[in-house]
């Protein structure tokens, strides 16, 4: 699948379009108006550790590098991803949303989450950004090594509204399996699915960029640690420089820590680590 740019139907954006390809006059004419009227545009992404967050901010400077001259200021916003972002743009709250090219294709034609409101014509993509993988995961000793080899057990398959959980269901059903009646199916966070996969709470989770942008690794001086609630955090290692921790409020820390913290993109051992219990002395 792919990462697409989706829209609704904004007069201003069509107007700016065309207005790029005019004379060099009517450039000039239209760049005097942008100093006086700036229109300001959101665009929706994901959480910030994630893909989507980044994209956004790229497409936003792009845009902002011509402000005065199409009169138009773009802004990144963090949001729960796909679904959120296509509602968001056809309630009006959005004007722009990166969001995955299958969920866009559901939307359009009124199929999963939009099966009751029906098909939303009015989205518009602008362009594709990236290919998508999505991968299911299970513990080395569950005996998985096939779709076939889940009847029976236990599975997360993403929480509801979510874009994996979507994901995972089309991927079973193309491949034989009814996720209603062939295995026990958890409708887990993606954050919750690797410390359970550890356990061997549940044996099969799906979509690790989810996992992944979900998760942060934070940074600092152990002195730090006093400033936050521990819940704030999964695992903690303290060593003679600081301390590193897991977090799933990225946002929150940030603001609350500021740049006395380093918080990086969590790889998926950094994940399985935390959530599993790990927490220690460097």
């Amino acid at each position: 699948m792919k990462k697409v740019f989706i829209l609704g139907l904004v007069l201003f954006f069509g107007f700016s379009l065309l207005m790029g390809c005019s004379e060099e006059a009517a450039k000039e004419e239209k760049a005097a108006e942008g100093a006086k009227k700036t229109t300001f545009v959101t665009i929706g992404t994901g959480g910030i550790t994630g893909v989507y967050y980044p994209t956004g901010g790229a497409i936003a400077r792009i845009v902002n590098k011509k402000k005065d001259e199409y009169g138009i200021r773009a802004t990144v916003e963090s949001t729960g991803g796909s679904v959120f972002n296509v509602n968001a743009v056809m309630a009006g709250d959005l004007e722009f949303g990166v969001v995955q090219s299958d969920r866009q294709y559901q939307a359009i034609n009124g199929l999963a989450e939009w099966k009751d409101k029906g098909p939303q014509k009015d989205l518009r993509a602008v362009f594709s950004i990236h290919p998508e993988t999505v991968d299911l995961i299970a513990a080395v000793d569950a005996n998985i090594n096939s779709l076939e080899d889940l009847k029976g057990k236990r599975v997360n398959i993403g929480n509801v509204g979510s874009g994996y959980r979507q994901n995972a269901i089309d991927a079973l059903e193309a491949n034989g399996l009814n996720w209603e009646k062939d295995f026990n199916a958890e409708s887990l966070k993606a954050a919750e699915a690797p410390g359970l996969i550890q356990d061997g709470r549940i044996v099969f989770s799906a979509a690790k960029d989810d996992i992944l942008e979900t998760w942060a690794l934070v940074k600092g001086g152990v002195e730090l640690l006093e400033q936050l609630p521990t819940d704030y955090f999964r695992g903690v290692r303290r060593g003679a420089h600081g301390f590193e921790a897991l977090t799933a409020d990225a946002a929150e820390v940030g603001r609350r820590l500021g740049d006395s913290v380093v918080i990086d993109r969590a790889c998926l051992d950094d994940v399985v680590f935390y959530t599993a219990g790990g927490t220690a002395d460097a």
